[in-house]
C-alpha cells in the first residue's frame, strides 16, 4: 500500500495509538496501515480516531474530524485554545468548536477540504462563524464588483457580525413589506422590529456609500509596530465623523500591474497614533501585516513600496458598515420570552389583572435620598406595589428626579428577601451617576445592608475571556476584576442597555425587578435588551422623557421612521395604555405616574421649555442662583448679521468662536467667590453641533490669551445627554446645504428635541452665540 501524504487524515487504531505514544519505532508502518496488527485489534475502523504526521520530524499527532460547516475561507486555529491549554483546560466549546485546535489540524482540514472540492463534493449544513481575516485581506476584484450574498445572519452577536467576512443584509425585495404598516401585536412583535432594523441598516449603508465612497488621496507608511498606518485626505470633517462612527473598515482598490483588475486591501479605521496630530478632515486607518503571510506577498506584487517607505496614492476607497449595533439589537429581540412580549403588548385582561394585584404600603424613608411628597413619594409607592403583569411607566421631563426615584426604589426593594435588581441606562455617564451619587454614598453609610453594588463595565481587554468581568464599585477607583460567579450572584447591578446581553450569554438567572432609566432615548429593540433577563414574575419599571433626543431624531430611513422604529418604548407603551383606556374604559392610573417638579434649572430657563413643550405644567423648585453679572439666565449674542453666505455655510466660524470665548472669559472673571465658593471649570460647558467648531475651540483654549479658560468642558451637541452643568455656552454654527438646510439634522440645535436637550443641561445660564439669520434659514 502506498504511503499517504503527511497531511492526509488516516484513522488509527486506538490501541496502536497508545503504543505509539510510548514508542515511535513503527511510525511509518502505522501511517501506512493505521494499525500494527489489524487481526489482533478487531476494532471498528469507522470509530478510530484520526491522526496526521509532522512532515519533518515524523511524529504522529491525533486530530479531530473536520467539522461539517460551510466555509468561505480556510480553517484557522482557535484564538483561545493556547491560553486555555496553558491553564490546563481545553476549549470551552469542546467538540462543538469549528476552529482547529492546532496548526497541524488546520493544515489537514484545509487539505481535505480542497480534495473534496476537486471531487465536486459540497457541504451546506449551516452558516459559518469564521474569524475575521487579517486586517490586510487582499483579493483581486473590480471596485464595482458586488460581494457574494449569503443568507441574513440574524442570530449573530455584535462582535461576530463585524468579524464575519461576508456579513450581508437581506435584500429589500426579500423583506416582508406587509409588516411595515401593520400595528405592533403579540404575534408580529419580533418580526416587525427585525424588519424595521433591516430597513434602517440599508439606509445607513446607502448613506455611507453615497457620502464616503469615492476617489481619495491616501498616504501610507510603515509604523514601528510592524503595521501599515494610513491617512485618507479629501473628506469633509462631517463625513470623517460619520465614517468613524458608522464604519469599521475601509477597502483600498490598488491597480494591478499589467491587468485591468484591482487588489482589494482591507484596513481597520482607527484613531491616530500617539505621535500623530489629529486633523478633522483626515481619516486614519491601519493595515495589519503578519510576517510570511500570503497577503504580504500579494502586496509586494501590487505595491511593494508600501512595505518600505511613505507612499502617496490616489485610489478608490470603499467603507464597510459597522454591523455591531444592529446585530445586538436583533439579538436582544431574540432573547425575549413570550411572557415578556405579552407585557410589551398587553391585552385588556392583563391590565385588569394588574389592577387587582396593586398594593400601596407606607415605605421607610432613606435619609440620604429625600423625596417630595407631591409627586416622587407617591410614585415610589406605586413602583413598590406595581404588578408583574404590566410595565409601570414614570414620565417626566428633565431634572424632575427620575434617577433619584429609581435609586430609592431599588434600595427599598432590596430590603425584601430574595430580590435582585437590575438598573439599566442608555448612556454610560448615567450609569456611573447611580454609583457615584447614590449607591456609593449609601454603601459608605451602611444603608445597603451589606449588599455590594455592581457597575457592569465591558473592557476590550477581556471581551474574549468569559471567566472574568470588569465591574467596580466606582469608576474612579482601580479596576477590580472578579469572577463571573460573583457577578451573577450580585443582587444589585447597574449597566447600560446593550451591556446586559453579556449577562444573558452567561445564563444569568432572571431578576425580580428591572428598572430602565432613559427609556425614551433609544430605539425599542435596544431598550428591551435588559428584558431578556426577565420572566413571568419580573416587575418592570421604565422612566424617561420622550421630548428629549431619542429615536425620533436618531433613526434614519423613511420606512423605519414612519412605521414604528422612531417611537421609543416608553412612548409606544404609554400610547398603548391610553388607547386601551379609551376603547375599553379601563383605568391606567396604577400603571403610570408623572413627575412635574423640576429641581435643576433656574425659573427663567425652565419657563421656555415648559411653554414650548409641556403646556406650562412644569414647576420650578431649583435653588440655582443667577450670576451677578447676568441680567437674564437666557442670552443671545449676535456674532454676525450678514445674510449672505447662508447656503453652503462652512462648519466653522472664527468670529463666532472668539465671541463665544470672550463671553466665557467674562463669566469666569466675574465669578462670585464669596457667594458661590471656589470655581469648578468642569461645570462650565461649551457646546456646538459642529465637530470642526469644537475642535477649533479646543485648539484656541491652548492659546496664551485664553489660557485662563483651560479646564472648561467642550462637547458636541449629541454628547450632552445625561449631563448637567452650571452654565452652557452654545456656538450655533453648522454646515448647510445649497438650499440652506442643515447637513446634520440629528445634531442641529434647530431640531426641537435637540434644543430641549441642550438648554435644559444648564442650571443657571444659557448663552447662545451666532448669526440669527442662519438659524432662521435652517428652520425654514
Amino acid at each position: 500500500m502506498a504511503e499517504p501524504h503527511p497531511l492526509d487524515m488516516i484513522p488509527v487504531c486506538p490501541t496502536c495509538l497508545e503504543m505509539y505514544k510510548k514508542s515511535r519505532r513503527y511510525t511509518k508502518q502505522l501511517r501506512s496501515w493505521g494499525c500494527f496488527d489489524p487481526y489482533a485489534h478487531p476494532n471498528d475502523p469507522d470509530k478510530w480516531p484520526l491522526a496526521v504526521m509532522y512532515e519533518r520530524s515524523g511524529h504522529l499527532q491525533q486530530i479531530r474530524p473536520m467539522p461539517e460547516v460551510t466555509l468561505s475561507g480556510n480553517y484557522i486555529v482557535c484564538r483561545n485554545i493556547f491560553s486555555a491549554y496553558r491553564r490546563g483546560r481545553g476549549c470551552r466549546k469542546g467538540g462543538r468548536c469549528t476552529y482547529a485546535h492546532s496548526r497541524m489540524e488546520a493544515k489537514a482540514w484545509n487539505r481535505a477540504r480542497k480534495q473534496q472540492q476537486r471531487r465536486g463534493e459540497s457541504r451546506q449544513p449551516r452558516q459559518p462563524r469564521t474569524k475575521r481575516p487579517s486586517a490586510s485581506s487582499v483579493s483581486f476584484v473590480t471596485p464595482d464588483e458586488p460581494k457574494p450574498r449569503n443568507p441574513p445572519v440574524r442570530y449573530m452577536n455584535g462582535a461576530m457580525a463585524d468579524a464575519h467576512p461576508y456579513y450581508n443584509l437581506p435584500p429589500i425585495d426579500t423583506l416582508n413589506h406587509e409588516l411595515l404598516e401593520a400595528p405592533v401585536t403579540y404575534d408580529n412583535y419580533q418580526d416587525k422590529f427585525h424588519t424595521l432594523l433591516y430597513y434602517e441598516e440599508h439606509e445607513h449603508e446607502r448613506i455611507l456609500r453615497d457620502r464616503c465612497n469615492n476617489m481619495y488621496d491616501v498616504t501610507t507608511y510603515l509604523h514601528y509596530d510592524g503595521n501599515i498606518h494610513g491617512q485618507i485626505f479629501g473628506m469633509t470633517s462631517t463625513n470623517v465623523a460619520y465614517a468613524f462612527q458608522a464604519a469599521t473598515d475601509v477597502y483600498l482598490f490598488l491597480p494591478t500591474p499589467g491587468s485591468s483588475r484591482f487588489a482589494r486591501i482591507m484596513g481597520n479605521i482607527c484613531r491616530p497614533v500617539h505621535n500623530e496630530k489629529k486633523l478633522d478632515d483626515v481619516l486614519y486607518f491601519t493595515i495589519k501585516i503578519k510576517a510570511h503571510s500570503p497577503n504580504v506577498q500579494l502586496l509586494v506584487q501590487v505595491c511593494p513600496k508600501m512595505l518600505r517607505q511613505t507612499t502617496q496614492l490616489y485610489v478608490q476607497v470603499q467603507f464597510v458598515l459597522k454591523h455591531t449595533y444592529f446585530a445586538n439589537n436583533h439579538r436582544s429581540l431574540e432573547n425575549l420570552c413570550p411572557s415578556v412580549i405579552s407585557k410589551l403588548v398587553p391585552r385588556k385582561e392583563d391590565l385588569e389583572l394588574s389592577l387587582q394585584q396593586v398594593r400601596l404600603a407606607p415605605m421607610p424613608r432613606i435619609e440620604i435620598l429625600t423625596l417630595d411628597k407631591e409627586y416622587q413619594f407617591l410614585a415610589l409607592q406605586k413602583i413598590l406595589g406595581c404588578s408583574s403583569n404590566a410595565i409601570f411607566l414614570v414620565t417626566g421631563p428633565f431634572g424632575t428626579g427620575k434617577t433619584r426615584l429609581l435609586a430609592t426604589a431599588a434600595c427599598n426593594i432590596l430590603k425584601q428577601p430574595n430580590t435582585r435588581v437590575l438598573i439599566c441606562t442608555c448612556h454610560i455617564q448615567s450609569a456611573d451617576c447611580y454609583i457615584e451619587e447614590y449607591f456609593g454614598p449609601m454603601k459608605d453609610e451602611n444603608l445597603l445592608q451589606g449588599i455590594e453594588p455592581v457597575r457592569l463595565m465591558v473592557s476590550p481587554r477581556l471581551l474574549s475571556d468569559k471567566r472574568k468581568y470588569n465591574f467596580d464599585y466606582t469608576p474612579d477607583s482601580p479596576t477590580c476584576v472578579k469572577s463571573i460567579e460573583d457577578l451573577l450572584r450580585s443582587r444589585l447591578v447597574v449597566s447600560t442597555l446593550l451591556s446586559t446581553l453579556r449577562l444573558k450569554s452567561y445564563n444569568a438567572q432572571p431578576y425580580t425587578h428591572i428598572l430602565i432609566d432613559e427609556g425614551a432615548q433609544s430605539r425599542e429593540p435596544e431598550a428591551v435588551a435588559p428584558l431578556g433577563l426577565a420572566d413571568d414574575h419580573t416587575k418592570i419599571v421604565i422612566a424617561g422623557d420622550h421630548l428629549q433626543v431619542g429615536p425620533q431624531v436618531l433613526v434614519l430611513g423613511k420606512e423605519a421612521q414612519e412605521n414604528g422604529l422612531a417611537t421609543s418604548l416608553l412612548l409606544r407603551v404609554h400610547s398603548h395604555y391610553e388607547k386601551l383606556s379609551n376603547e375599553q374604559s379601563l383605568t391606567i392610573n396604577h400603571l403610570t405616574t408623572p413627575l412635574l417638579t423640576n429641581y435643576r434649572c433656574h425659573d427663567t430657563i425652565l419657563r421656555l421649555p415648559s411653554v414650548l413643550f409641556f403646556e406650562s405644567t412644569l414647576q420650578a423648585r431649583s435653588t440655582s442662583e443667577l450670576h451677578p453679572s447676568c441680567v437674564s439666565a437666557l442670552e443671545f449674542v449676535c456674532s454676525s448679521l450678514d445674510q449672505t453666505g447662508l447656503c453652503n455655510c462652512p462648519d466653522f466660524d472664527d468670529n463666532e468662536m472668539f465671541a463665544l470665548l470672550e463671553q466665557v472669559r467674562q463669566y469666569l472673571d466675574n465669578w462670585p467667590y464669596a457667594e458661590w465658593g471656589s470655581l469648578d471649570y468642569s461645570q462650565i460647558c461649551i457646546m456646538s453641533p459642529s465637530a470642526t467648531q469644537i475642535n477649533k475651540i479646543r485648539q484656541s483654549l491652548k492659546m496664551p490669551e485664553f489660557s485662563s479658560l483651560q479646564g472648561v468642558t467642550t462637547l458636541k451637541s449629541y454628547e450632552l445627554q445625561g449631563r448637567e452643568f452650571r452654565a452652557v455656552f452654545i456656538s450655533v454654527t453648522e454646515p448647510t446645504t445649497p438650499n440652506g438646510a442643515t447637513m446634520n439634522p440629528t445634531k442641529s440645535t434647530c431640531d426641537k428635541y435637540m434644543f430641549n436637550t441642550v438648554i435644559t443641561r444648564a442650571q443657571s445660564l444659557v448663552v447662545c452665540v451666532g448669526n440669527p439669520f442662519l438659524l432662521l434659514s435652517i428652520e425654514s
